[in-house]
């Protein structure tokens, strides 16, 4: 196996992602975050998320590379991308969503949506939590 710095670049990338966030997580205002500042147009986590579209092509071409056959190719591309999807899905809505809510918060979640809306990968509604932040709900 040959050795690269991908790890290491999305690495950097997500704690650039990290970064933006916390800082937007403050007042909701987009144009406090530095790179913005600094060119008034871009933000770090928009320059991240646009890296990582690269780099998940450059590897995703390298996958079906290695192997052309459909079937196999697109069973590996579900199997790496729905665990990671289901478990920092149900660690969001159950886990944070539980100890950051009130107790209505459990009883009132829709567990059947939320499981039938994890099939198309969409993103898990929540009740607003964080009643004290500008983004007051799980993401």
């Amino acid at each position: 196996m040959q050795k690269n710095n991908f790890n290491l670049i999305r690495f950097i990338l997500a704690s650039l992602v990290i970064f933006c966030h916390n800082i937007e997580f403050l007042d909701g205002n987009r144009n406090n975050e530095l790179l913005t500042k600094l060119f008034g147009t871009l933000l770090f986590g928009e320059f991240s998320v646009s890296c990582f579209f690269i780099i998940s092509g450059y590897l995703i071409v390298k996958s079906w590379d290695r192997n052309s056959d459909a079937k196999i190719f697109l069973a590996n591309r579900v199997f790496r991308i729905y665990p990671g999807f289901i478990v920092a899905s149900i660690y969001s809505a159950f886990l944070v969503g539980a100890f950051a809510g009130n107790i209505q918060y459990s009883q009132e979640y829709e567990y059947v949506k939320f499981f039938k809306n994890l099939l198309p990968l969409d993103i898990p509604k929540t009740a607003d939590v964080f009643k004290n932040n500008y983004f007051a709900s799980i993401n």
